[in-house]
């Protein structure tokens, strides 16, 4: 079973980072058999590159400190420049 990450942000609107690993450390441990980044919730076509790069490469660090291995398909949908 996937789970797509909700990314949690701050009132000002930036990545809560603290919160996107507790996120994925939560699921992992409790036993789910993949992530989905940046897919499904709707966030992917509103992050700039920058941000989606950052969000895809910082679950990825989380995945790989918590379960080692895991797939974690990321989306690729782009609406901003």
């Amino acid at each position: 079973m996937l789970y797509r990450v909700d990314h949690p942000v701050h009132p000002a609107g930036e990545l809560d980072q603290t919160g996107l690993e507790q996120l994925i450390e939560f699921q992992i441990h409790n036993g789910i058999t993949g992530i989905l980044v940046t897919g499904t919730t709707g966030e992917s076509p509103t992050f700039k590159w920058q941000e989606h790069n950052h969000v895809i490469d910082l679950s990825a660090k989380q995945i790989r400190a918590d379960a080692g291995s895991l797939p974690a398909p990321a989306a690729t949908t782009r609406m901003k420049p």
